[in-house]
C-alpha cells in the first residue's frame, strides 16, 4: 500500500474554527428556551447565588442569608427586590 503525499500547495482554511457552530456560546438560546417555558407553565425559577460575593477580596456569602432566601421562596411571600448601584468614576 502506497502512502499518500502531503499536498505542498493546500487549500487554506477559511473558517479557523474547527467548531461548526457560528455561536460557540448557546447560553442565549438556551436562555430562550427557559423563559419560554417558564412563560408557557406559568413556572417560577430563582437563582440562588450561594458562592463569592463581594468581589475578588470579598467572601462567601453567609449561609444564614441563604436559609433566609430560600426560607422565602418556600413560604410563597410576595418578593421585593432593592437594588443599589454604585459606580465608580
Amino acid at each position: 500500500m502506497l502512502a499518500e503525499r502531503p499536498n505542498p500547495n493546500p487549500e487554506p482554511n477559511p473558517n479557523p474554527n474547527p467548531n461548526p457552530n457560528p455561536n460557540p456560546n448557546p447560553t442565549p438560546r438556551y436562555a430562550t428556551m427557559l423563559a419560554e417555558r417558564l412563560t408557557q407553565h406559568n413556572a417560577t425559577a430563582w437563582l440562588l447565588n450561594t458562592g463569592w460575593v463581594g468581589g475578588a477580596k470579598g467572601k462567601r456569602c453567609p449561609l444564614k442569608y441563604t436559609r433566609a432566601i430560600v426560607d422565602a421562596i418556600h413560604s410563597g411571600e410576595p418578593v421585593t427586590l432593592t437594588l443599589t448601584l454604585t459606580l465608580a468614576p
